[in-house]
């Protein structure tokens, strides 16, 4: 009674902290931000102080001036620097309009499937820490089937391809009944480097491969891939280079990226019992996430296994949409407070 009492008494913050970008919104409010989640921090003694977020860290990134060290405080979509995380939120717990008033924050986030336990006391006491009064940590699958606005009553097969991991959830009447986590978008961005510098004698950063991969996309064959031109540094003169590719130079890192997500799918279909998998496959795979609009993705890989691919009207955001409605839905079907890690006050 108490904490439905204070629960209502809360402004809700809805948090999505990625490995590539961190979505913050306070509904009911015009703030709503979507940042690079990273940070620069300046070294001061034997500590290190924040000196900047976002855009404007990333651009610091191949000319970080002395004193300044670039961090991306997630991976995998977990947290893997506590205090620069720390610190990034802090710096956008600062900014939102719930600060400045009396009501206490309540903080909705997405947790990874898979997260341990010492990783879910992490996030609360990094939530908590950047002023939230209450914790609550959602699926993000269950999240993301709320955002968009699916029947939860159904089941459904969930593919969310981030930049630190794509997970594939199956969620059967709301409960994940099996997930599987596989390689995401920075794992094709690091293929796509590795390739250009073994085989082009190309060193290049990583903007500049992120503009490849989005250019080049997954086209229907190799021989369709389009001819890039790409900028870098050639890795044995260590001055700046540029290289036309031909079209399919680096389509095998994109081909192998394809086979994974396909197996993986197919992986997860073969799990469940006929009478579900049938309508499921009939039904098709809701791809959301940060790399669910790279071009030719959804095409191919609906064409690879066989089953619809349905692509979110806005798939960065879908698990953000739904975390309020994840929330109220859980805690009736668990019990007001099951996945609320309250700050004592």
């Amino acid at each position: 009674m108490l904490s439905s009492a204070m629960s209502w008494l809360s402004q809700d913050v809805l948090l999505d902290l990625g490995t590539a970008s961190t979505l913050l919104v306070q509904p009911g409010s015009r703030y709503a931000r979507m940042l690079p989640t990273v940070a620069a921090m300046r070294a001061s003694g034997a500590s290190l102080r924040l000196h900047s977020v976002g855009e404007d860290a990333a651009r610091l990134e191949g000319r970080t001036p002395r004193g300044i060290i670039l961090s991306r405080p997630v991976q995998g979509g977990l947290v893997h620097d506590v205090a620069v995380a720390e610190a990034f939120l802090k710096h956008l717990f600062h900014d939102l309009p719930a600060a400045a008033g009396w009501q206490p924050i309540r903080l909705l986030a997405t947790l990874p499937a898979g997260a341990s336990p010492a990783q879910r006391r992490l996030m609360e006491a990094l939530g908590r820490n950047a002023g939230a009064r209450e914790v609550h940590l959602i699926h993000p699958a269950v999240a993301t089937a709320a955002g968009a606005r699916l029947d939860l009553s159904d089941t459904h097969l969930i593919a969310d391809h981030g930049a630190g991991s794509t997970s594939l959830s199956l969620l059967h009447r709301g409960q994940v009944i099996a997930s599987r986590q596989l390689q995401g978008g920075d794992s094709l961005t690091h293929q796509i480097g590795q390739l250009l510098h073994s085989e082009h004698n190309l060193l290049v950063g990583r903007a500049e491969l992120e503009r490849v991969k989005r250019l080049h996309g997954f086209p229907l064959s190799s021989y369709l891939a389009p001819q890039l031109q790409v900028s870098g540094v050639d890795s044995t003169s260590r001055r700046p280079a540029r290289r036309s590719l031909a079209s399919g130079a680096i389509a095998g890192p994109f081909m192998g990226h394809l086979r994974l997500l396909t197996e993986g799918l197919r992986g997860m279909l073969s799990q469940v019992p006929r009478e579900i998998s049938g309508p499921l496959a009939r039904k098709g795979v809701l791809l959301t996430g940060q790399g669910a609009e790279a071009r030719g993705l959804a095409r191919m890989l609906q064409a690879t296994l066989g089953a619809p691919i349905v692509v979110d009207h806005a798939p960065q955001s879908t698990a953000l949409r739904g975390l309020p409605a994840a929330a109220r839905l859980t805690q009736e079907a668990q019990g007001d407070g099951a996945l609320v890690a309250a700050a004592a006050s």
